[in-house]
């Protein structure tokens, strides 16, 4: 196969199309100009321009109205039966712990700002340790040093436990010319670790290599370099590649050596698929790369600079001003009169001789240009000027419905984007699905709902998982007029009218209400007997869950 010299991968070959994908990525995406962007976004113009920052007001008020708060996974079989619903029911559950456990909220929000000025966001899906590029089977447990020290220290990546990350939109690569996520053959992610780490990496072949490499460069290159106290710690680049053809995932350092660091089968590529979960807001019909945001919304922000300044010179024109004659008044007292602070008394020599100058204000011209930039931009993000945070013409006069017509064509394209991550999420939860069914190998215990609308805590292993198919949904709060926030108000008023009608069961009234409240900590409120089967205690077998799923069984 290409790309492989006897059975493994040819580093030269690789390093050939890493780089031809990274010329790639540079072209499409606009990836010199990310820089000066981000520093949009930063603030940092120049001290003589007065700015009105449009990027950072966009991305922030994007941001909140299209990232999940709180991602609630949705999960049905696709085949009838009682063991079917059972799995169901205890896959939903650990997915939507699994979703709190990674943290999926807050990566899914740099996913979000990263498509905005790099046009395609990059998620990543892991099992274990961070730098393992497929699960092992011992539980992928990162290595220790012989003195204790780790090797791995990121925060909330366990062991046998899945993670999310965001990764850096310049540190991942496609194949040249890839027009869409489902073709591309290869990818690659560039890794910079510390050298010590990687040379105490037992997961890592020819590690010898990579210290003697950065011996050399540290002692021989710059002999007569200063030595600097707060020098970082030295790095390597490695690339992990996943190559769809041959289903492997290796390792390789180029810019060091020759040989292969790792190389394996890749666990992680499950039905042709990749363990990288991009979106993108605005497709490019040529290309795999996305449309920044940031690069629609550039000529905006620097109009608006402009009128911003102008107008800021025009205020500094517009304070009131003097003429005088030569002999009007002595430099003292002319001092006093320009002094914010001088005394409320000037003697001048010639009253007639001192005249002041007044200049026009600012112009209206550009205070109606300032407000048509603004006009635009929201047009271009798809915001009516009361979802950006202020009252346009006539707005005390418009009625409830004028309003919520604004706000539901504004939400046709919020809905468009959170589709795309909500896409994103469901593919990453279906490859969680099957690392869990295949690594998790000791007893776990869920909490889940049994067929009386008690909770039931239930004991599995990852294989009784394993063999069933499901519709997974995220709900997306896509709907203007059925969001979260109305069903827990309607099911608060349900709860209100009926808490007290003795022809109504108040255990599945209750339920009702905390099903419907938004957040997966309202679940496992309806706490069962201490002791009997399916308590905490004493949870309950997976084929005896099954059993209770079937018509007429109950916790009994």
């Amino acid at each position: 196969m290409e790309g492989y010299e006897s059975g493994k991968p040819d580093v030269g070959w690789w390093e050939e199309q890493i780089n031809s994908g990274v010329k790639y990525r540079e072209n499409w995406s606009s990836q010199a100009k990310w820089p000066m962007w981000q520093a949009f976004y930063r603030g940092d113009y120049h001290e003589s321009i007065l700015p009105k920052n449009v990027v950072f007001m966009m991305l922030r008020m994007m941001t909140p109205r299209i990232y999940f708060r709180n991602p609630g996974i949705s999960i049905t079989p696709k085949k009838p039966g009682p063991e079917a619903t059972a799995v169901a029911k205890v896959m939903e559950r650990v997915s939507n712990q699994m979703m709190i456990h990674m943290g999926v909220k807050n990566e899914s929000k740099k996913q979000v700002q990263n498509a905005f000025f790099t046009g395609t966001g990059i998620g990543k899906f892991g099992f274990g340790a961070e730098h393992s590029p497929t699960p092992e089977v011992d539980g992928t447990y990162a290595p220790i040093t012989r003195s204790g020290g780790k090797v791995e220290f990121t925060q909330g990546i366990m062991d046998n436990m899945p993670w999310y990350r965001t990764l850096d939109t310049a540190n991942f690569v496609v194949p040249w010319g890839t027009d869409r996520w489902e073709n591309t053959y290869f990818v690659a992610e560039k890794i910079s670790r510390h050298v010590d780490d990687v040379v105490n990496d037992t997961r890592l072949s020819h590690r010898k290599e990579i210290q003697d490499r950065a011996y050399k460069r540290k002692n021989y290159h710059t002999p007569f370099a200063e030595t600097v106290t707060n020098n970082p710690r030295e790095t390597v680049d490695l690339w992990e590649v996943r190559d769809k053809r041959a289903g492997k995932v290796f390792i390789i350092a180029p810019t060091v050596t020759d040989k292969v660091l790792y190389f394996d089968d890749d666990e992680l590529q499950v039905g042709n698929g990749l363990p990288y979960f991009p979106i993108t807001f605005n497709p490019d019909n040529d290309c795999f790369w996305g449309i920044p945001d940031i690069k629609i919304l550039e000529p905006f922000q620097r109009e608006i600079n402009e009128i911003k300044t102008q107008m800021m010179r025009h205020r500094r024109l517009s304070i009131v001003k003097f003429i005088a004659t030569a002999t009007a008044i002595s430099e003292d007292e002319a001092a006093k009169l320009l002094d914010e602070d001088g005394p409320g008394l000037v003697r001048v020599l010639d009253i007639n001789g001192i005249k002041n100058i007044e200049v026009a204000p600012i112009p209206d011209s550009l205070l109606k240009a300032e407000d048509r930039i603004m006009t635009d931009v929201r047009e271009i993000m798809g915001l009516s000027r009361n979802e950006a945070g202020s009252f346009g013409e006539g707005s005390a006069d418009r009625t409830a419905t004028e309003v919520k017509a604004i706000r539901e064509a504004a939400s046709i394209r919020e809905d468009e984007r959170r589709d795309s991550i909500a896409d994103a999420h469901v593919n990453m939860v279906r490859l969680m699905h099957e690392v869990i069914y295949k690594h998790w190998t000791e007893e776990q215990v869920v909490q889940v709902v049994g067929p009386d609308q008690l909770p039931v805590w239930v004991s599995f292993v990852g294989r009784e998982l394993a063999g069933y198919k499901f519709f997974i949904k995220i709900d997306p709060d896509q709907s203007v007029s059925e969001t979260k926030a109305i069903r827990e108000e309607r099911a608060q008023r349900m709860y209100g009218l009926l808490k007290d009608n003795p022809l109504v069961d108040s255990t599945k009234l209750t339920k009702y209400l905390l099903d419907n409240m938004i957040g997966v900590q309202f679940d496992d409120m309806l706490q069962p007997q201490e002791g009997t089967a399916g308590s905490q205690q004493n949870p309950m077998p997976m084929d005896q869950f099954a059993q209770m799923q079937q018509p007429g069984v109950g916790n009994a």
